[in-house]
């Protein structure tokens, strides 16, 4: 048949794959953060997946007081003060299902009508707001 290029776009495939390689590392990075919230060495903090009754611990104000601040900057217009307001196309954050690579890369790249933040924030700055995003659920 000759010689044909294949049909997938090399420059793009290298994009894709910068950007998942990026978002994995902010997985990462929110992770880490999360564990220092442990009381326990070694062990990985569950606070963010109670809703009963849990007093947060001084680092773990500390580590979401950035993504609170974020949030309220670049979120809150849309999703709410805290997280409910389903307006303008926003989700509900109270309610999603979504995983930290899912809400990592919902940031990164937008969804529907929302923007994409992946060449705005810091990767330190997604990750303490994947956090603080976590922090809302119900």
């Amino acid at each position: 048949m000759g010689n044909t290029m294949p049909w997938y776009n090399i420059s793009n495939d290298k994009a894709k794959a910068k950007t998942m390689k990026r978002t994995y590392i902010i997985f990462l990075l929110a992770i880490a953060a999360s564990s220092c919230n442990s009381s326990t060495p070694g062990s990985a903090s569950t606070s963010y997946m109670t809703t009963t009754n849990v007093v947060p611990t001084p680092a773990a104000v500390d580590n979401t007081s950035r993504g609170k601040e974020l949030f309220q900057e670049k979120c809150q217009a849309c999703h709410g003060l805290y997280g409910d307001h389903e307006g303008n196309g926003a989700e509900n954050l109270q309610l999603t299902k979504l995983d930290s690579m899912g809400i990592v890369t919902t940031i990164i790249h937008g969804r529907g009508t929302m923007p994409m933040f992946g060449t705005v924030l810091a990767d330190s700055d997604l990750a303490q707001l994947e956090l603080y995003v976590k922090t809302l659920r119900k």
